[in-house]
Order: structure tokens, then C-alpha cells, then sequence
């Protein structure tokens, strides 16, 4: 098997957890991949607990299939008994334990979701009166405080 061309760029994404990093590539170059493995870097490492994550993608089906492929690459890694430490060990289990109790599991939605859940929040917000009020910029969709669109 070849090394991809662009094998230094995914050791970072797996290795450099102190950074924030933006990923652009095109379909099928392994995106999923390499956040599945950051993020189960990040657990092991005890960086955030899992359930202490958020995760966006752009679809529903992206974010299933993120989902389905964390809980399976966390549940194979809490196998492994020659990759991780036993603290990094006990990190995943935690993670794992997290997505069977439901009720702390990850936060991973598509992103028309989360801004739908962003304007509801920020609608509800009140406004200072000793605020500046500044104009909104303009683009050809926009979206009321209610969330309905309007042109």
C-alpha cells in the first residue's frame, strides 16, 4: 500500500490537538476519517470528554454516518491493547459508556440544524438598550429573529 501524498497533513489532524485546524478537501478524500480519528486522539488523551464535543456537517446523512463510524472506531480502539495507554484505555471506555447512556452523548448535526438552533437561541436573547445598533449586512437569503426567511 502507498503512502498518500498527503500523509503529513493527517498526522497533523491526529496528532497536533492543540490547534485548530480547518479541513478542506474534496469528496472522498478521507475528511470523515481524520475527525474520527481527532477526536478519538482527543479522548484518549483526556484533552475533553466525549461527551463534551460538537461536531457539524453540512447533511443529515454525514452526520449518521459520523456518528456510526465514531461508535465503531471508539468501541475498536477500547479493544486494542497495543495502541493506547492504560489511562488512554480508560478514557475511551468512558467515551464509549458515554454514547450507551444516551443522555451525555456527542453533539453531531448538520449545519442547517445548528443555525436553526443558533437564531432561535440568539432571537431570544434580549437587546441592551445601551447598545450601538449597528446594520445587518445584507445577502440575498436572510432570516428573521423568528427564523422564517425572508428576502
Amino acid at each position: 500500500m502507498t503512502t498518500p501524498a498527503d500523509q503529513r497533513v493527517r498526522d497533523r489532524i491526529r496528532r497536533d490537538l492543540d490547534t485548530t485546524l480547518i479541513i478542506e478537501a474534496a469528496a472522498g478524500t478521507g475528511k470523515t476519517t481524520e475527525l474520527v480519528n481527532r477526536i478519538i486522539a482527543v479522548i484518549a488523551s483526556g484533552r475533553a470528554r466525549l461527551r463534551a464535543i460538537v461536531a457539524v456537517t453540512f447533511t443529515e446523512k454525514a452526520a449518521g454516518e459520523l456518528k456510526l463510524r465514531l461508535r465503531e472506531e471508539i468501541d475498536r480502539a477500547c479493544h486494542d491493547k497495543t495502541g493506547f495507554s492504560a489511562a488512554e484505555q480508560k478514557n475511551l471506555l468512558d467515551a464509549l459508556e458515554d454514547l450507551e447512556g444516551r443522555a451525555s452523548a456527542p453533539s453531531i448535526r448538520s449545519a442547517p440544524i445548528c443555525c436553526a438552533s443558533v437564531r432561535s437561541r440568539r432571537a431570544s436573547i434580549p437587546h441592551s438598550r445601551s447598545r450601538r445598533k449597528t446594520s445587518p449586512r445584507r445577502c440575498s437569503k436572510t432570516h428573521s429573529s423568528d427564523g422564517s426567511k425572508r428576502r
